[in-house]
């Protein structure tokens, strides 16, 4: 008898008349246990399908292997894990689980691009987003609602819409630069050691605000509690508590709704955003619709945009501005603090008597790309791409698994995938010999065009979910660094380490939240 004719043959007991005491108590009880039976015989049912492949052994029978990847440094199991075990391995998540781990050029292709909309976000992946921003871009799976809510912000962060609000960029760059010029004041050297990591937030922050939404946030000059509720809710490695709610959202979403201080973090944030996007879309509707050209009067000229759909995008884009353009900005601060021979350089580069438009920061300034493109490379800000089986299905490869000649392998439904991205933009065999040291000039000359068509680039993913605000990252960040150089040297105080919150930070070692002490000088 199959678990399904079992079912129905309970429900029928439990159901027949005249309705007792019994099986109205027995009924809930029978379809948890017939529930709990369920999702013990897929898993079961997964693991045979799956024993073929390469892994490390399960080390806890509730957490799997997830302690292993918490308690070491972001990327390093996963970078131990695939010389061990090749470009596609599983390993286990919370109670039985399996999770399989992919580099595999070929399947990461057919993961995130060729058939993208059969491997879909896992659901705690959907609920977190959800969470914070509602149901925007990030939270869409289905191919259909994904087109159409891309085609409502594209032209909002293409091109010609970054093009128009770069000199909006260098405003913002210049105002963190003006406080930074306060801080040296105080010395006779004009020397100051800042926390770059904080400043890099909050520039992100107004940035989007001000180049965004023409909204004057100021809180690099005067705070707000916008920046501070999700500084609260990300900058934090957190206990076990956090550890565990990160281990389980992947088999159980609902965990993002038990009572909890990260849950009222959570909470306090997404009203925060949605109060700040109704505010500011209510605002534009006022606006003079020939002025200035940002990414809210575009988007109010976008078709078929209504006002929910219009607040969930802002919101969207203002968490994602202040996470990963702040992380990637810290990053390139680090290295170009700890190498000052390229920071020299790069002075000499950007050091013009005007701002560059859009086309010249792009075109004409090769070191600043080569620096932007290895930070990005050796620093995403995303450590790993989650997805999930919508079913069982064939996962081509590029090379034959370790120890067989199979170049595929089957997929059960629901089954968790893993792309880390540090892994594969740290791959000897694409990036050579090299590639765990930042060394921008691989970007430049012979070595650039020899990793063209060979390497992935996936700090902004790839195929039909590539960021739509790549542009606009990459503009944001080089115009920063471009102002920066102009005015000061930098130079690290501290020993600095990666740890991942939302998105991979910088922070002193020992310490646990994010920061990026730097010693500045006027020059």
């Amino acid at each position: 008898m199959s678990i399904y004719s079992l079912v129905f043959l309970l429900f029928e007991l439990a159901t027949t008349q005249p309705a007792t005491m019994f099986s109205s108590l027995m009924f809930p009880v029978l379809f948890a246990l017939l529930f709990t039976t369920h999702i013990i015989w897929r898993r079961f049912s997964s693991i045979r399908t799956l024993r073929s492949l390469p892994g490390p052994a399960l080390t806890h029978w509730i957490w799997g292997n997830e302690m292993e990847l918490h308690s070491s440094l972001p990327g390093e199991t996963y970078a131990y894990w695939s010389k061990i075990y090749g470009q596609v391995f599983k390993f286990w998540g919370v109670f039985g689980t399996q999770v399989i781990c992919v580099t595999d050029r070929v399947a990461v292709a057919q993961i995130l691009a060729s058939e993208r909309f059969r491997f879909p976000k896992p659901a705690g992946a959907r609920a977190w987003f959800k969470s914070i921003s509602g149901k925007g871009i990030l939270y869409v799976e289905d191919k259909e609602e994904h087109a159409r809510q891309r085609k409502m912000i594209a032209p909002a962060m293409n091109f010609q819409a970054t093009k128009a609000i770069t000199p909006k960029l260098f405003d913002c760059a210049k105002e963190l630069a003006d406080s930074w010029e306060l801080c040296t004041k105080t010395d006779a050297d004009s020397v100051a050691e800042i926390d770059a990591a904080w400043w890099a937030t909050r520039y992100s922050l107004d940035t989007i605000g001000k180049a965004g939404f023409s909204w004057n946030l100021s809180s690099m000059t005067k705070g707000h509690h916008l920046a501070d509720t999700l500084d609260s809710l990300t900058n934090t490695e957190g206990g076990f508590a956090a550890f565990a709610m990160r281990a389980l959202v992947w088999a159980f979403p609902s965990v993002l709704q038990i009572p909890s201080a990260k849950g009222k973090m959570i909470q306090e944030a997404r009203l925060q955003l949605r109060n700040v996007s109704q505010k500011l879309w209510n605002d534009s509707k006022n606006m003079d619709k020939d002025g200035d050209k940002t990414l809210l009067t575009l988007m109010q000229e976008a078709d078929d945009l209504d006002d929910e759909q219009a607040v969930t995008h802002m919101a969207t884009l203002i968490s994602a501005a202040f996470e990963t353009v702040s992380a990637s900005i810290s990053w390139v601060l680090y290295e170009i603090a700890q190498h000052p021979e390229i920071q020299e350089k790069l002075r000499e580069e950007v050091s013009t008597d005007e701002d560059p438009d859009f086309d010249t920061l792009h075109s004409k300034f090769p070191l600043l790309d080569a620096v932007y493109k290895e930070t990005l490379r050796l620093h995403s800000p995303v450590l790993e791409l989650h997805h999930v089986s919508s079913k069982t299905q064939t996962l081509r490869l590029g090379a034959p698994l370790q120890g067989s000649t199979k170049n595929e392998i089957l997929v059960p439904k629901d089954t968790v995938l893993v792309v880390p991205v540090s892994v594969i933009q740290t791959d000897p065999e694409v990036w050579g010999p090299d590639a765990e040291h930042w060394k921008p000039e691989r970007w430049l000359g012979k070595r650039d065009k020899e990793l063209h068509g060979k390497a992935d680039f996936l700090a902004f993913s790839m195929g039909p979910r590539v960021c739509p605000g790549r542009l606009f990252a990459e503009a944001e960040i080089k115009v920063l660094i471009i102002v920066l150089l102009r005015m000061f040297s930098f130079e690290c105080v501290q020993p600095i380490e990666p740890f991942q919150s939302f998105v991979v930070r910088t922070k002193v070692v020992g310490e646990k939240t994010s920061s990026l002490p730097l010693k500045i000088k006027r020059l």
